[in-house]
């Protein structure tokens, strides 16, 4: 059988028809192949981009939000480091600029003290009584004496006391310029008392205050400072051991009545302050 083949090739469309002569009727097959031409596949693409371009666009969101995520983590941090370094800093300001050198101050004022007026001291005791500096400056001379203020002492006595009242303008000076510091209320009370002490002592020394010893009576050194100022230290630095962004460490304030009732403990626990000596208890100007 004799076949002939014709290839006909229309735009899109490959058509092939294949006949052969014979006695019984005409046979036609007809085949027909579609070839997809260069405008479909364009309108394929031009189809596809919205997809493309939506999953292009959704990895670029996910890859900015995970940057912005972590950017925003390390500026948290970093805020967060900035407010403890800020805290921490002001806490030590604290110590640095007010409670330390008025730790020092007091210091060396309770050591000068110590060799001061040891023979008043000593006639007082055996007497069973006390010494104090402000009552022994403002009593009216029981002698013919005309002596008054800080010549009521001998020589290497009034160089002491001297010693003693410029560091109590020392005192003073640091309260005034640096007081704002102190954030406990029964602290500045104590404050209030010890200047008003510091002052009056000066005046008695400058024989202001003769004859005035009974209606001074009241004006006495607040014993209970110096364990005040220790506490303080000590929850300054407490606080700065526990600090924590959401719960800072807020010991319970203490007030005048506790540090009057205790103050012996404190005295003791800074600077052996009561410890018995050949005079009597270690007490402050």
């Amino acid at each position: 059988m004799n076949i002939n083949k014709d290839y006909i090739q229309l735009k899109n469309t490959l058509e092939c028809e294949f006949f052969a002569p014979s006695k019984a009727d005409h046979i036609n097959i007809k085949c027909t192949t579609e070839v997809p031409s260069k405008s479909d596949t364009i309108d394929t693409y031009i189809n596809l981009a919205p997809v493309v371009t939506s999953i292009i666009a959704f990895v670029m969101m996910y890859i900015t939000a995970r940057k912005y995520s972590k950017d925003y983590q390390l500026q948290q941090d970093s805020v967060k480091r900035d407010k403890e370094n800020l805290f921490r800093e002001s806490e030590l300001n604290k110590i640095e600029k007010f409670y330390g050198p008025m730790k020092a101050l007091r210091e060396e004022s309770f050591v000068l003290y110590q060799y001061f007026a040891i023979e008043e001291k000593t006639l007082l005791k055996e007497k069973g009584k006390t010494f104090r500096t402000l009552r022994h400056l403002t009593q009216s001379n029981s002698n013919s004496s005309d002596e008054i203020g800080i010549k009521k002492f001998s020589s290497h006595d009034q160089s002491i006391l001297r010693s003693i009242l410029d560091v109590s303008d020392k005192n003073l000076k640091l309260i005034e310029d640096h007081g704002g510091y102190i954030d406990n209320p029964e602290l500045h009370e104590l404050l209030g008392r010890l200047t008003a002490h510091f002052r009056t002592l000066k005046l008695a020394a400058n024989g202001e205050l003769e004859g005035m010893s009974e209606k001074l009576e009241s004006i006495v050194f607040p014993r209970e400072i110096d364990g005040a100022i220790d506490n303080e230290i000590r929850k300054i630095q407490e606080s700065i051991k526990n600090y924590d962004t959401k719960k800072k460490y807020h010991p319970k304030s203490k007030s005048i009545k506790y540090y009057d009732k205790n103050f012996q403990d404190y005295s003791l626990n800074v600077n052996n302050t009561l410890k018995l000596t050949p005079f009597g208890f270690k007490t402050p100007v």
